[in-house]
């Protein structure tokens, strides 16, 4: 599985913020995100970066309060991820 598909899959079935995966139509949601995670992960990123990121996302991206345990227990997995 390329790295892209590995955190865009991490993003819907363990983030999904807006709780969206049950929806098929909606299976394009968090791409963009995902794509500036692979750019993050490639440039070496740190847990407290992709947290920090991650955070921002659900706060200002989508207006919605943080959960920070949820953002570092996905981030700890983005960084599990095989480059």
């Amino acid at each position: 599985m390329k790295a892209n598909d590995e955190v865009k899959n991490i993003l819907m079935n363990d983030w999904d913020p807006i709780g969206i995966k049950a929806n098929a139509k909606a299976k394009a949601e968090y791409d963009q995100y995902a794509l500036r995670i692979v750019g993050m992960l490639y440039n070496g990123t740190t847990l407290d970066k992709l947290v920090k990121y991650l955070d921002s996302v659900v706060t200002e991206d989508l207006g919605l309060p943080s959960n920070r345990n949820k953002s570092i227990e996905v981030s700890k997995k983005l960084l599990a991820i095989n480059l």
